[in-house]
Parts: structure tokens; C-alpha cells; sequence
């Protein structure tokens, strides 16, 4: 066997591990590239953080005027505006508490708003509830700490 016999052997029996080390490479670069696009996709645009600024805006409004409907009102539009945000992170779900199951993961300190959406359940379903200035302050300050952690706000 001449040498030329020798390198062509070598080359041939080394392909198939330069094929393997080349689809390999191509699929790193592929993940990092559908990694950064689902991040930006993950990220508030302009529009969809303007729209939550504004909800917020009128939570915040519907607090003010104090009283126990307002409040009401400020608690159910406050988790309108947290299932907005999640919606626009793209959070997978039917409803406010499926896509907070998935941001839990992401977004540990959301467990604490658990409890204000909660609360927000019981005030729509049990409309003689009363409601203390306390618990209705309470859940909007953590709605306004989920939204914050979210980036929305």
C-alpha cells in the first residue's frame, strides 16, 4: 500500500467523525440562536409594557378613591393586569393560574402573589365578602412586586 493508499484510507475512516463534529457544532449554534430569539420573544415590547403601565395606572387610580368597591375593583383589574404581562412573556396556559404555575419557575419570588389572586377569586365569587383596607392593600402590593419582578413595571 503507497502513501497515497495510506491517506485516503485515513481520510475515509476520519469522516465520519468530522461529520459527527460538524453536525454537532451546527446544533450548538442552532440552540444559542432559538435560545436568544425565545429571550427576546420573553422580553415586554414597547406596546405591551405601555398597555400594563396604563392598567396600572388605573389600579392605582381605583386605590386612591379609597373605599371598599374601589378597592374591589382596584384588586380584580391589578390581577387583569398581572395575567397581561405574563400573557405578553408568553407564559403557556388557559387561565391566570396556569400560566403563573409556569413563571413560578422562572420567576421564584411569584409564589407571593398567590395569595392576592386568590383573594381576587374570592371577591368575584363571593360578592358579600367584606373586604379590609388591609387585605386589599395588601394584594396590590403584591401584585405591584409580581409586575416589578415581571419587568412590567
Amino acid at each position: 500500500m503507497d502513501l497515497t493508499d495510506k491517506l485516503t484510507v485515513m481520510f475515509f475512516s476520519a469522516l465520519p467523525s468530522i461529520v459527527i463534529g460538524l453536525i454537532f457544532v451546527l446544533g450548538a449554534f442552532a440552540v444559542v440562536f432559538l435560545a436568544r430569539r425565545l429571550v427576546r420573544k420573553m422580553q415586554f415590547g414597547d406596546n405591551s409594557r405601555r398597555r400594563i403601565q396604563q392598567a396600572w395606572t388605573e389600579v392605582e387610580q381605583h386605590v386612591a378613591d379609597g373605599d371598599e368597591t374601589h378597592l374591589r375593583m382596584a384588586i380584580i383589574k391589578a390581577d387583569a393586569v398581572l395575567d397581561m404581562a405574563l400573557q405578553a412573556k408568553m407564559f403557556p396556559g388557559r387561565s391566570l393560574n396556569d400560566r403563573l404555575n409556569f413563571a413560578i419557575h422562572k420567576y421564584r419570588n411569584l409564589k407571593q402573589v398567590r395569595w392576592a389572586h386568590g383573594l381576587r377569586n374570592r371577591l368575584a365569587h363571593e360578592p358579600m365578602r367584606e373586604l379590609t383596607r388591609r387585605e386589599g392593600t395588601g394584594a396590590i402590593a403584591d401584585f405591584r412586586r409580581a409586575l416589578k419582578e415581571l419587568g412590567a413595571l
